[in-house]
């Protein structure tokens, strides 16, 4: 027959825990307990931002004005102005004494040239500037002094070749051809084309061309032509050649 069951042996040693199992599905929430009493009051917060500036409102009325203050100091001195013109001579004071004040007058008349000088006595004398002899070829010029005015209007040495060594200034000279100038007077020396023309070349010592001729022609109120050749080949035609030469334009 089967013996009775033997008493419990002693406790074994626990075993080591065994992994954690999945956690179970959450339990329905429970109800809302009462509201429990107002806690202390916490610390201040921070200060927000200010706020969007309100309408400006109505100027108030102006207060009473201050005093003055004190004068700055003087700006410098501004630029001088423009001097005014002269004002009207005032009327001669009476003469002195002749010992000590001696009062004299030198005028000339721009018109006659007259030269009026008055004396210590207020005593007029006079010099004439311009003769007034009928042939006389001085006359008064503009400001009343003496004037002459030269018949000669241009006068010059051109060379050969129709280039100017020296003339008048305006002057200008061009050879055309073998023997044949233009000289072109400076504008507004004569009045018109009657005018005299004196011309002149040099001499030839009795070789080459030895017998010279010089001529003018086609004389304008502007511009006149030299011909120049040699005139002892007979009855043909002069024999041009180029030469210096020589001019003097007179006009009345």
């Amino acid at each position: 027959d089967k013996g009775d069951q033997g008493d419990p042996g002693p406790q074994g040693i626990q075993g080591p825990v065994g992994p954690m199992g999945p956690a179970g599905a959450d339990g329905v929430d429970g109800a809302v307990g009462p509201v429990g009493p107002q806690g202390p009051q916490g610390d201040k917060g921070d200060q927000g931002d200010p706020g969007p500036q309100g309408i400006q409102g109505p100027v108030g009325p102006m207060g009473p004005a201050g005093a003055d203050g004190a004068v700055g100091p003087v700006g410098p001195a501004g630029a001088d102005g423009a001097v005014g013109p002269q004002g009207p001579a005032g009327p001669q004071g009476p003469q002195g004494d002749p010992a000590t004040n001696i009062t004299t007058n030198l005028n000339q008349n721009t018109s006659t040239g007259v030269i009026t000088y008055t004396n210590e006595e207020s005593t007029d004398q006079t010099a004439n500037v311009v003769g007034a002899e009928a042939d006389n070829s001085i006359s008064v010029g503009a400001n009343g002094g003496a004037y002459y005015e030269s018949p000669i209007k241009a006068f010059g040495k051109i060379a050969s070749n129709g280039t100017i060594t020296r003339a008048t200034a305006g002057t200008t000279a061009t050879r055309i051809s073998t023997g044949r100038y233009r000289v072109t007077l400076p504008a507004g020396c004569v009045s018109d084309a009657n005018y005299i023309i004196q011309l002149t070349q040099p001499g030839r010592g009795g070789a080459g061309n030895d017998d010279p001729g010089i001529s003018y022609s086609n004389q304008t109120s502007t511009s006149f032509e030299v011909i120049i050749g040699d005139n002892d080949n007979g009855g043909t035609n002069r024999s041009r050649f180029n030469s210096e030469f020589m001019f003097i334009v007179l006009d009345l």
